[in-house]
């Protein structure tokens, strides 16, 4: 059995917003790692939400430092800034533990997470 994590968000523009949802490319082997990686994907987006200024997003004080987390990548260009940033691309754990760089499409101006969820990969067979 292979699981993968489901990413619900909303997105949108200065009309209107929709929801989104997003399975990833990756597939895990055990439903452990697939739920860490969830887990690390709130984490980035809770960080990712307070250094921009997202009116949902949590205090510095309850996001800690999260430059330190497995998950962090840091942005091009960050020694340049004066505090710290957060890229809007993340590093997920794979089945061997080597980390995979990941794009978030939750992570953008009109972009705003929702939830993830660890779902069992779907079988496809189609007949001959």
């Amino acid at each position: 059995m292979k699981f993968q994590i489901k990413v619900y968000y909303t997105t949108g523009d200065s009309f209107g917003t929709t929801n989104e949802y997003e399975i990833l490319d990756y597939e895990w082997d055990n439903d452990e790692i697939a739920s860490e990686n969830a887990k690390a994907i709130i984490e980035h987006y809770e960080a990712y939400a307070c250094e921009n200024s997202k009116w949902t997003a949590k205090s510095k004080k309850e996001i800690g430092d999260y430059t330190e987390k497995w998950w962090y990548v840091k942005p091009y260009g960050a020694d340049k800034y004066v505090y710290p940033t957060i890229d809007p691309s993340m590093n997920l754990k794979l089945n061997d533990g080597t980390l995979a760089l990941y794009r978030c499409p939750w992570c953008g101006y009109f972009e705003s997470l929702t939830s993830a969820e660890v779902v069992i990969k779907e079988m496809k067979y189609y007949p001959n």
